[in-house]
């Protein structure tokens, strides 16, 4: 038997013509193949598998087809087929199997080893000549396909090719629970500048490797700038903990080992979700520690993204619900402790969404301090509050004083404080200084309070009243509390609901205000129990459901007019 020319001297593959690779351990099958298809390849040849193997990995690159006959000695066509499958760098080669056998069995088993095409002995040399040129022709067509559709450096799919391919793997895994991440290494820019552009380079290639070497169980992309993103089968082990421990293992044999990575996590993901909407949603949470020295994950699932969505809707509909007239303000009756006679109130902004209905002030009012729209949601809310009390007093309706809520954002912007105290000395008369209160939060305390107690200053300086909301939510600053410019202190809700366990708190506080001489009103007040106590220990007011639930302008006058009627307002 005449022997194949070994990988190692086989002639080198001519520009002009693609290289096909024929093994078959019979010498003439193969001499025939080369007579075939010499004038338009550049052939090669193997006695069997193990040889073949060998050419394989020295000339993989080169090989643009390989013709493969099963039934060798020393390693058959299909055990080097499943050799093959195994290497990702050997499997890209397209393989043509040649048999004499007509078995749609043997036929599965060679596709799922990954053969493109059988060809039947004895072969027809036109038919021939066609199949492998074909075969070559898409191939090719899927390679330059490949080329466009990943990242150069990584060899991991592009934005647009991982979410087409991400979609298939998660129809063929249809039934199973998976996992979207989005990972992004820190200060992708500095470590370049740090290291070297040639470093951090090696570094993602590196872990375009990692991904490329778990495609079975995961498909990943590259997004540039240090950004990855993988969609996962969440197989069992797979925790936040065993993440931690495999991303240290993984960083400490890197080109930069001291390099940080924030994951976002969406887990499972729900078989109905589009999967860029999910992404989306994981880019978004991600913001939450993006910043964050301490924090580098963050894990969620469905229940999460459905509130980040409404998050997203409520904010996209701010402005058009206040032009349009869908935020309205209530009033909360404030009333006397010790006799109960009505003493004032609180303003407070309601949205009724023209979809959604009405949306907690919980919900909102948070979600408007985060993106500033509060600021505007004030301005409605105070010119509102002053028009309404300007024409009731007109209209000869008996009034209370009324305070409204100054945000954080509010009291910081010098401007809308000057805007309002140019308001009060233009117009002094239309509502009279004791009429007007300010609420600010407790919380304000803790940023910028130079600021803060100027333009609270400012707000004195034309007779308004400053009442200090929430006292007792956080930790209070007794000792600053004794250079604020209040008038009033308001104690929390939840003193008053832990009124049992707290009441020798909740007696110094009132004690405590009252040495500053300051007036005193607790809020959330529900029970006959709660108020007695609260009487008991000295409490001046009294605001909540015990009294009233806030009502609306219309209910408000007629509430006003009955408590008046009846000589109970203070």
């Amino acid at each position: 038997m005449i022997q194949a020319t070994p990988a190692s001297t086989a002639p080198a593959a001519q520009p002009s013509k693609r290289t096909i690779l024929v093994v078959d351990d019979v010498e003439i099958n193969r001499d025939m193949l080369e007579l075939q298809l010499q004038d338009e390849y550049n052939i090669l040849k193997a006695a069997d598998g193990l040889e073949a193997l060998g050419i394989l990995k020295e000339r993989y690159g080169d090989i643009s087809l390989m013709l493969l006959d099963l039934v060798m000695p020393n390693l058959t066509g299909e055990e080097l087929l499943s050799r093959m499958q195994g290497d990702k760098l050997l499997s890209s080669v397209p393989v043509v199997v040649m048999t004499s056998e007509d078995s749609s069995e043997k036929e599965s088993r060679c596709l799922e080893l990954g053969a493109s095409d059988f060809i039947r002995k004895p072969f027809d040399p036109f038919i021939l000549r066609h199949r492998v040129r074909g075969l070559i022709r898409l191939h090719e067509a899927d390679s330059a396909l490949a080329a466009i559709e990943r990242e150069s450096l990584t060899g991991l799919y592009n934005r647009e090719a991982f979410i087409h391919y991400a979609r298939a793997f998660r129809k063929k895994h249809a039934g199973k629970q998976l996992a979207a991440v989005i990972a992004t290494i820190v200060d992708f820019e500095y470590l370049a500048e740090r290291f070297g552009e040639e470093t951090v380079a090696e570094h993602l290639r590196q872990t375009g490797k990692m991904f490329l070497e778990v495609d079975d169980v995961a498909i990943a992309g590259y997004l540039g700038e240090g950004r990855f993103i993988t969609l996962n089968l969440l197989m069992d082990g797979m925790s936040l903990d065993w993440m931690k421990a495999t991303m240290r293992e993984l960083l400490a044999s890197s080109p930069i080992p001291s390099a940080r990575v924030k994951f976002g996590i969406y887990s499972p993901v729900p078989q109905d979700r589009e999967l860029a909407q999910v992404y989306r949603a994981i880019n978004l949470k991600m913001q939450a520690i993006k910043q964050s020295y301490s924090e580098d994950y963050v894990v969620f699932g469905v229940d999460e993204e459905e509130h980040l969505e409404r998050r997203r809707q409520l904010a996209a509909d701010m402005e058009a619900s206040l032009k349009n007239g869908d935020f309205y303000v209530v009033f909360q009756p404030k009333h006397r402790a010790a006799d109960g006679a009505l003493c004032g109130a609180e303003a407070l902004v309601r949205w009724n969404h023209p979809r959604l209905g009405a949306v907690s002030p919980g919900e909102f009012i948070p979600l408007f301090e985060e993106n500033g729209f509060i600021n505007q949601l004030d301005v409605f809310v105070h010119t509102r509050v002053y028009r309404m009390m300007k024409k009731w007093l007109q209209e000869g309706v008996p009034v209370v004083p009324v305070s409204a809520n100054f945000s954080r954002r509010d009291l910081l912007d010098s401007s809308y404080i000057d805007y309002l105290v140019d308001i009060r000395r233009e117009f002094p008369n239309d509502v009279p200084a004791h009429l007007l209160r300010a609420e600010v939060t407790e919380s304000l305390l803790t940023q910028d309070l130079e600021l803060f107690l100027e333009n609270l200053g400012k707000l004195r300086s034309v007779d308004y009243k400053i009442e200090l909301d929430d006292f007792g939510s956080g930790y209070s600053n007794l000792a600053t509390l004794a250079d604020l410019p209040i008038d009033t202190l308001k104690l929390d809700m939840g003193l008053v609901r832990t009124l049992n366990t707290k009441e020798p708190v909740v007696r110094h506080c009132i004690e405590l205000a009252h040495d500053l001489g300051l007036c005193v009103v607790a809020e959330g007040v529900e029970t006959q129990e709660q108020l007695d106590k609260l009487r008991a220990l000295g409490c001046d007011k009294i605001q909540g459901y015990y009294f009233s639930r806030p009502l609306p302008a219309d209910e408000f006058i007629t509430y006003l007019k009955d408590h008046a009627a009846r000589g109970m307002i203070a």
